[in-house]
């Protein structure tokens, strides 16, 4: 890799970190182009260099940082004293402590951008997929019971997720705590008591 090619390659990682906290912290329609290069003391034609409109950069931005957090979840889980409630936990928190950084102007930002909704959709098929594979892994491991249809389970899961965001009736709510509220009750209905038992550990370690 030439000195180059390895600026480039940094510049645009750099470009999506700065660009990716301010649509979270303000939303995506508010942050300029301008905002972005100024946050980095770059011009706005280098960001244009790299990214020819905001919707690239959207949606290099959503695909950079999902592939971080897989990346990041299959290290954890590789670790062999982690359980499958080990990494369902430690997704937990990583997602809380995303949530907690994005306004709610985000999620109604991102989907006017057709480029990343179709992305988003795709990535749901495959987490049902992922999901469902895991599930099925943690029944053979005894922590989740084998009667339930996990795919059908996980597809319930996400409707009720998408609609978090669109409910006026729940806007009351703080993100966290409705993930934290439907998390909980939604996962004890899947243990079994072995699996139970790893939950209430982990959540005793919380305390």
């Amino acid at each position: 890799m030439n000195t180059t090619t390895a600026y480039k390659i940094n510049l645009k990682q750099k470009i999506l970190e700065a660009a990716f906290k301010l649509f979270c912290r303000k939303g995506i329609r508010a942050v300029k182009m301008d905002d972005i290069a100024a946050s980095l003391s770059i011009s706005k034609r280098t960001v244009y260099e790299i990214f020819t409109d905001k919707e690239s950069l959207v949606l290099c931005g959503v695909k950079y940082f999902n592939d971080k957090m897989d990346r990041e979840m299959d290290a954890y889980a590789e670790v062999p004293e982690h359980n499958p409630i080990d990494s369902i936990m430690f997704f937990y928190h990583r997602q809380l402590d995303f949530n907690r950084h994005v306004v709610p102007q985000f999620y109604e930002d991102v989907i006017k951008y057709k480029k990343v909704t179709d992305f988003i959709q795709n990535l749901k098929v495959r987490r049902v997929d992922d999901g469902t594979a895991f599930f099925e892994k943690g029944v053979k491991e005894g922590y989740f019971r084998q009667e339930i249809d996990y795919r059908m389970a996980l597809q319930v899961a996400q409707s009720a997720f998408d609609n978090f965001h669109d409910s006026k009736k729940i806007k009351c709510y703080k993100t966290e705590d409705i993930f934290r509220s439907f998390i909980f009750v939604f996962l004890r209905g899947l243990c079994t008591e072995k699996g139970l038992q790893s939950l209430d550990h982990q959540l005793g370690l919380l305390k």
